[in-house]
This record gives C-alpha cells, sequence and structure tokens, in this order.
C-alpha cells in the first residue's frame, strides 16, 4: 500500500538500524474493527526493490549471504544492529574453528560466532574440533528446547539458556551449499564417465531420480 503519513508519526519506522523508532517498514494506519491508529507494517509492492530490504540486512547482520550485488559492510550493519538489543549471554555459538584458533594463538579470548555476535572462548579450539568428514554435509537438527532460566539483575529480564537459531541457520545454510556442490562435481563425473555404473547401480539411480523427475515435470 502507499503511505504518505507525516514525518512526526511516532509509529514512524524504516530507517533501518539508526532509527530508534524500529528498523522495519512501519506507520500508522487506522485499524479497521477498532477505528483506532495503531501501528501497522508497511507492505510495499511486490515489485519493488524495498519491500523485503530491512529483513534482508537482518539476515545479513545475522550472518547470511547478502543474496545481491554491492553488499553492505557487514561489521557496520552488526554493530547497528546489535546496539538496538539486549544480547542474551547464556545463547550457545557456532563459530569457525580455524578463526577461533587463529585469535587463540593471538592471545585473545573472544570470537565472533556465525551469528556476529561475540562469545567468549574457554580453551583452545583446536581441543573441541570434531571430524572434518560426513557430518559436514550432514544439516544440523536442533537441541530439544528446554525450560532453563537465568535472572538478569541488571535489566531484571530472564534469559532463557538455549542454542542460538541465527548460528544454527547459517549452520545448515553452508553445509547445504557444500553437499549441493559435492553432488554437482559427482553428477558431473558420472555424466562423463557413464560406463563406470554398473547395472545394478544403475537401476538404484533410476529409482532415485524417477520421482524428483516426475516432480520437476509437475512444475513445468
Amino acid at each position: 500500500m502507499d503511505y504518505h503519513g507525516p514525518k512526526n508519526d511516532g509509529n514512524r519506522g524504516g530507517g533501518l538500524f539508526t532509527d530508534p523508532r524500529g528498523w522495519f517498514h512501519t506507520g500508522t494506519l487506522r485499524c479497521d474493527p477498532c477505528g483506532a491508529p495503531t501501528r501497522h507494517a508497511l507492505i510495499n509492492q511486490p515489485d519493488s526493490f524495498i519491500r523485503d530490504l530491512a529483513e534482508q540486512y537482518q539476515r545479513y547482520a545475522l550472518g547470511g549471504d547478502w543474496g545481491g550485488d554491492y553488499a553492505p559492510d557487514r561489521e557496520r550493519v552488526r554493530e547497528e544492529y546489535f546496539a538496538q538489543f539486549p544480547r542474551n549471554p547464556y545463547v550457545h555459538h557456532w563459530y569457525s574453528v580455524d578463526e577461533a584458533q587463529a585469535a587463540w594463538e593471538a592471545g585473545e579470548r573472544t570470537v565472533i560466532a556465525l551469528c556476529g555476535d561475540t562469545m567468549t572462548l574457554k580453551r583452545e579450539p583446536n581441543t573441541c574440533r570434531g571430524g572434518r568428514g560426513a557430518e559436514l554435509y550432514e544439516l544440523v537438527e536442533p537441541n530439544e528446547v528446554h525450560d532453563v532460566e537465568y535472572e538478569d539483575s541488571e535489566t531484571g529480564l530472564w534469559w532463557d539458556d538455549l542454542d542460538c537459531v541465527n548460528c544454527l541457520r547459517v549452520t545448515n545454510e553452508r553445509r547445504r551449499n557444500r553437499r549441493r556442490r559435492l553432488l554437482e562435481s559427482w553428477l558431473a563425473w558420472f555424466a562423463q564417465h557413464p560406463e563406470a555404473i554398473s547395472d545394478s547401480e544403475a537401476d538404484a539411480l533410476i529409482e532415485l531420480f524417477t520421482p524428483l523427475v516426475a516432480a520437476l515435470n509437475e512444475d513445468k
């Protein structure tokens, strides 16, 4: 919808992370059921280049890819984003072991997690390193949520003890891309060397690809 509200609209937001009123595109609209002016999300037209701009910036700040040309400075975006919200110190993050080990050897005891948050290194990262085999291609399932909480004496808030959902998302996005590249290389090689596939292996491949091809044809 088109919105031409005043600049002093108290519900107006959309200046991204530097706007103290909020960085989603919002404004005051009259509620149809009750007639009261309330804060609403402003949805741009589907072909608008800023339709999902705030969401794109948020995803980028939290470790995702930019998804286009001319990506902004991620460090600056993260600084502005994290300044808007208090940080939960009890969230368990994922991080690059290589980056953490380099930081450790440089005498630093913190590292930037996949989501952009800063986490403390309690021991040498290389001692926590797992294998580099098939598990790096497997998607990670979230752990079961529990009800452990800790009170923050400074703010009076309660923090949940949980895994970082943004680190989990970035981890699975990277693993998904990694195994797609692996499959692409395998398929390309076998496409050039079909004689290397035995009859029984061909039967298994045909059984696997038949429903995939059928689903692809239905989408056309």
